[in-house]
């Protein structure tokens, strides 16, 4: 997996601000960003933290919760602040187990993502590369049922895909849509009694020369339940 980041990462450089290291799980993950090709700085949560979000830009910021010497509400509008240079930076919150329902209120308020502290490592940079738009993807075939609606169309179907990652997914079909084009699904995984279910949107055709598979790319919006949960902890034990 870190390979794999590393490649995408050779042209574009990412940026990640780490608040407050001292959480075991975000001073193992630092290390691994690094041999990602990430570029990481790490301060601590009191007025250095306001000061580096202010006046430095970062597509990433991951942030140890509760913070100790500063009030994350404060932090966070630094953040989001109109004109300031992280407002389109993505926000993770690597929370307490006993702080975790408290972060989970900033939830689309300003933070993208809250992890439990006690998640892993492993579960964290795949997040962290989901943040940074470069999921690692797994191959996996397995069977997604689609439910499109295109006007006063509806298809149900099933379709297979080639591979997954906690962002999205590769789909074998014949049957083409539109870019763009919105559905509901439910994904079944080996191992998993019940389906992964929510929304998804496709985001390109395949080029079917260059990667030998006729279909189409999608990029989860949503899960029901706790659907994301279930989709990360299953692509993370996966060999790659």
């Amino acid at each position: 997996m870190i390979a794999a980041m590393a490649e995408a990462h050779e042209e574009a450089v990412r940026r990640v601000l780490v608040v407050g290291s001292e959480a075991p799980a975000l001073a193992t993950v630092i290390p691994l960003l690094r041999r990602a090709k990430f570029e990481v700085a790490t301060v601590p949560d009191g007025p250095e933290a306001l000061s580096t979000v202010e006046t430095e830009k970062y597509d990433l910021i991951l942030v140890g919760y509760p913070l100790r010497e500063a009030p994350f509400g404060r932090l966070l509008e630094a953040i989001r602040r109109k004109g300031a240079p992280c407002r389109n930076a993505g926000v993770l919150l690597l929370a307490h187990q006993n702080a975790f329902d408290e972060a989970e209120r900033y939830l689309g308020r300003g933070v993208n993502r809250v992890v439990q502290e006690e998640g892993g490592a492993n579960r964290l940079i795949l997040i962290v590369a989901d943040l940074a738009g470069e999921a690692p993807r797994i191959s996996l075939r397995t069977v997604v049922q689609m439910d499109v609606r295109i006007g006063r169309e509806r298809e149900l179907a099933l379709y297979q895909t080639e591979n997954l990652s906690s962002s999205g997914m590769l789909v074998r079909a014949d049957r083409t849509f539109p870019v763009g084009t919105r559905f509901d699904f439910e994904l079944t995984l080996p191992g998993q009694v019940n389906p992964i279910a929510g929304t998804a949107e496709i985001v390109r055709h395949t080029d079917a020369a260059h990667e030998k598979v006729r279909g189409f790319a999608v990029r989860f919006l949503s899960f029901k339940a706790d659907g994301r949960d279930t989709l990360e902890s299953f692509v993370a034990a996966r060999p790659r």
